[in-house]
């Protein structure tokens, strides 16, 4: 519940910070000198068509100088869609969740990093079984498996309590 719970609150979080990518493309709008340049683009147009000479290759290199001004007031053409960053993204995503939750889900008693969960089960059980019965051969298989898991603790617990038990067991006494 609490990984749903994380996942719908990234999720929010993700598109509040994307949101200002989705606003409007023209953030600031076009300078008025535009339409200052129009007009006079226009009145040029009419002009060069009563001219003659090398008064109109004047007037048509100021035309073209015009049009080039437009040209960059103009906003540059929008980028295609380009699914590679949001498939990174994701798959950074992915993968982190991953790493989570193999490697920070609560574990059962006795289930250490290097153990799994039917180990730890088999684990449980024996000691519930050593504790219950309290012989010396229930405690012995206890400590052997824990110790074969490395779950130290428990190993060391299990070969304490045969030591109370039979103080003379070779195997409880070298490990």
């Amino acid at each position: 519940m609490a990984t749903v719970i994380f996942l719908v609150l990234f999720l929010a979080v993700l598109l509040l910070a994307l949101r200002p990518v989705w606003g409007p493309k023209e953030p600031f709008p076009e300078p008025p000198r535009r339409e200052e340049l129009l007009r006079e683009l226009e009145v040029l147009k009419e002009e060069v068509q009563n001219l003659e000479g090398e008064e109109k290759k004047l007037a048509l290199a100021r035309v073209v100088e015009l049009e080039r001004a437009l040209d960059g007031w103009r906003p540059p053409e929008p980028r295609p869609f380009n699914p590679w960053p949001v498939a990174l993204a994701l798959g950074v995503v992915v993968l982190l969740g991953v790493g989570l939750w193999r490697y920070t889900l609560p574990r059962l008693p006795g289930e250490t990093t290097v153990t799994a969960r039917a180990e730890a089960r088999e684990l449980k059980a024996l000691q519930d079984k050593a504790k219950r019965t309290g012989e010396v051969a229930d405690l012995l298989a206890w400590g052997r498996r824990a110790y074969e898991l490395q779950a130290f603790d428990q190993a060391a617990e299990a070969y304490l309590a045969v030591l109370k038990k039979d103080p003379t067991n070779i195997e409880a006494v070298r490990r």
